[in-house]
């Protein structure tokens, strides 16, 4: 599941139900709107049932990611922070497959020679499975044909053709606009995605899809050790130690 929020702040019960609902979900967040001195780590992680790694702006109002893993999924943070004026969160599921996960909020004030250094840090980086989630702020992209008549957007098609990544989302996630991008290399690495109504107050659409791998729950399992008395201990070592 991925969406942009337009903030998380007050807005507790709603991201405490959507966690309720999601709660086998890796959610991807951008626009959270956070920052250190207004997180309370206890309302992400749904009494210990997720995992929240944060991006928070340093300076200034909006932006920020959250990726939120749920805790039986073992996983390796590779990056948190900001890169040419972008929040961006990188993790590696350590699981069936290797993938690596990118959450990325690009401003409309990062500019065209940021933007081109964004997508080349990335494409340094990738493995041969990854997914980016990424709100990009990047319109007049037309997804099937493959082409734009801005610069910022061949920068996109052209990130995509370089590395064989493919970019799912063709519907609208923000008026008429395809604001918010689903990445991955493979094509296959995800599924039947879906298009829903926007959390809260936001104004972007949400997305949901299926991760095409298999993880394995390790199951704790529990030893139980009987407790004698010292009389039954006694009788117990004079019956099999003559």
């Amino acid at each position: 599941m991925a969406f942009n929020a337009r903030s998380i702040n007050n807005k507790t019960f709603e991201f405490q139900e959507l966690l309720e609902n999601n709660k086998n979900k890796i959610i991807l967040i951008n626009e959270t709107w956070l920052r250190e001195n207004n997180i309370i780590h206890s309302e992400f992680s749904l009494q210990g049932q997720f995992n929240p790694i944060f991006a928070n702006r340093k300076q200034g109002l909006g932006g920020g990611c959250l990726i939120l893993i749920p805790s039986e999924i073992p996983y390796k943070l590779k990056f948190t922070g900001t890169k040419f004026k972008c929040e961006i969160i990188h993790i590696k599921l350590l699981i069936q497959r290797g993938i690596e996960i990118f959450c990325i909020y690009r401003p409309p004030k990062c500019s065209y020679d940021e933007t081109k250094k964004l997508l080349k840090y990335i494409s340094s980086i990738l493995n041969p499975n990854v997914l980016i989630y990424g709100d990009f702020d990047i319109p007049k992209i037309n997804w099937d044909s493959m082409d734009s008549n801005n610069e910022l957007g061949q920068l996109l098609i052209d990130f995509c053709s370089q590395n064989e990544i493919h970019q799912h989302i063709k519907e609208n996630t923000r008026d008429a606009s395809i604001l918010d991008l689903v990445f991955t290399k493979p094509k296959n690495l995800i599924e039947n995605y879906n298009i829903s109504a926007p959390f809260s107050t936001s104004d972007h659409n949400m997305i949901s899809f299926i991760l095409n791998v298999k993880f394995h729950r390790e199951l704790k399992s529990k030893k139980y050790i009987r407790s004698f008395s010292q009389k039954t201990q006694k009788i117990l070592k004079n019956t099999y130690h003559p």
